[in-house]
């Protein structure tokens, strides 16, 4: 037995020994029969907020009753089965991640577009459910920012990932902008951001998109239109897999597929990059990143952190480069009816992240009470 759970014991999940952060924890239950030592730390002061079932040995019956005797003593851990140690590893390396998460600082650079209705956070919430602090920061200080500003060395970093097809000199504006929000984060010790910004495109005649696509590849977490639902949706993703997402429209229905839509996808997850213009202006710099085939996961926070809606999907098709829609462009593939996940959305934009993303989301859910909706589920 202890051969065949090596693999496990390598993730540190074993029932004999918790794994334990911040008063949190997760436990792999080993075996049947060990649901008695998994109560007793329980007795002690141990939170389990993961308890997780392997394929063998009654592992997976035994952490059905200890499940049950817990939520008998009012809590409720998120339960799963773990078909390999790949995925203990997952949610072992979700857990101290999932903690890190509060006391994040996001900035909203200006106020959200004026059509986003539905897409604000509700601070308060935000601080109460993950101790994030929403950082308000006005547009003419991004505009101070952006006149003192120089791409030094960017544009070379561009030019050698993406074909391109714009001037250098709407290159240069483009990547002043990148350079403006990069100060500003450091400044004000942002995590992450999103801007307002066609209203960039109409005082300064560029475009944030470039930036954005260039932020999120580097580790620093950006968002568009001032969507902070997208931007803590995307900030969650990114903490839990060390991984860029990407915020999207969903554009057209087609059958059991979804096409998704936008002009900021991450240079960093595409397998090929296009540089061209903004696709409602026609001036700036726009993204036709195509990201490859695989499984991906699409949700979307909340404005008071209640909820996160979570769906798995499949890439089936990107860059096809069609007229009339956003530059960079996905095709999904979803288990259901699609119009059932955009019914559920709380607004006009999908965050799509790595596949692996899924397994963190739940864990942070978990971990901060947020409920878990699958509009496709059953």
């Amino acid at each position: 037995m202890a051969d065949r759970l090596e693999g496990y014991r390598a993730s540190y999940f074993v029932s004999e020994a918790p794994v334990e952060i911040g008063g949190v924890g997760a436990a792999l239950i080993a075996t049947g029969g060990t649901e008695r030592l998994l109560l007793e730390s329980f007795e002690r002061g141990f939170r389990p907020v993961i308890i997780a079932a392997h394929p063998s040995f009654n592992s997976l019956p035994a952490m059905l009753e200890a499940r049950a005797a817990l939520r008998g003593k009012g809590l409720s851990p998120l339960a799963v089965y773990v078909r390999e140690p790949a995925e203990a590893a997952s949610l072992l390396n979700a857990l101290p991640r999932a903690v890190s998460i509060s006391g994040s600082r996001l900035g909203l650079v200006g106020e959200p577009s004026p059509w986003l209705v539905a897409s604000s956070v509700d601070a308060d919430a935000a601080e109460r459910v993950m101790g994030l602090e929403l950082v308000k920061i006005g547009m003419e200080e991004f505009y101070r920012e952006y006149r003192d500003s120089r791409p030094t060395g960017a544009l070379d970093r561009v030019l050698g990932k993406c074909s391109v097809e714009r001037p250098r000199a709407e290159l240069e504006k483009a990547l002043r902008v990148y350079t403006a929000l990069k100060r500003l984060a450091s400044r004000y010790r942002l995590d992450a951001l999103t801007v307002r910004c066609f209203d960039i495109l109409e005082r300064l005649k560029t475009t944030a998109c470039l930036a954005l696509s260039l932020l999120n590849s580097e580790g620093l977490v950006a968002g568009c239109e001032g969507d902070m639902q997208s931007l803590v949706t995307m900030y969650l993703a990114h903490r839990l897999t060390g991984r860029p997402a990407w915020m999207a429209n969903p554009a057209r229905v087609e059958g059991d597929t979804i096409l998704l839509a936008h002009c900021t996808a991450p240079i960093k997850w595409g397998v090929k990059c296009r540089l061209t213009t903004h696709f409602e202006s026609g001036i700036g710099v726009g993204l036709d990143v195509a990201l490859p085939r695989g499984k991906v996961v699409l949700a979307r926070i909340d404005g008071r952190l209640e909820r996160i809606y979570l769906s798995g999907a499949l890439v089936k098709e990107s860059g096809m480069g069609l007229p009339g829609l956003c530059r960079s462009q996905v095709r999904v593939k979803v288990e259901g009816d699609p119009w059932k996940l955009l019914d559920a959305l709380p607004g006009n934009h999908v965050v799509v992240a790595p596949a692996p993303a899924e397994w963190g989301l739940r864990v942070a859910a978990a971990l901060y009470g947020v409920e878990v909706v699958e509009p496709l589920a059953g």
